[in-house]
């Protein structure tokens, strides 16, 4: 509405926001670059780190801080400008079981605050929960014992 009568200077309308930046053509994120979360065995793409934008600054502060992800994502981690540094490699897969070092299928163990027997499978079944579970867990003797590779306990 708009006041003809009124007297004073009138309130300009805010501008709108900047659109959000584009990549050019020299600041790419590659997109074959996968790399494995701290603390969960999981690949993801660059795209992960600005997905949720309530994270995006938490991501973009505990990844974009290694040369190997500011090297395959220089466009979301805002790192185009200047010399890029070469990619380091993406840090060695995850290990597999041996012969000499395997969970005991058989073991089951009661979770505490809880009457419920679980297996060394429970421990990483939820990727939010496992490093919870395995301070909570691998620290006791009997489970380090009856879970050694889930529990990186192999000697």
């Amino acid at each position: 509405f708009t006041c003809n009568s009124c007297s004073g200077p009138q309130p300009s309308p805010s501008p709108p926001p900047p659109p959000p930046p584009t990549p050019t053509p020299a600041c790419r994120d590659n997109n074959a670059f996968r790399f494995t979360l701290k603390n969960f065995n999981k690949e993801v793409d660059c795209g992960w780190i600005t997905k949720n934008e309530r994270q995006e600054a938490k991501r973009k502060a505990m990844y974009c801080t290694e040369n190997y992800v500011k090297g395959g994502c220089p466009f979301t981690c805002n790192s185009c400008s200047g010399p890029q540094p070469s990619p380091s490699p993406p840090p060695p897969p995850p290990p597999t079981p041996t012969p000499a070092c395997r969970d005991n299928n058989a073991f089951r163990f009661t979770l505490k605050n809880f009457n419920k027997e679980v297996d060394c499978g429970w421990i990483t079944k939820n990727e939010r929960q496992e490093a919870k579970r395995k301070a909570m867990y691998c620290t006791e003797n009997y489970v380090k014992g009856g879970c050694p590779f889930t529990c990186n306990s192999c000697s």
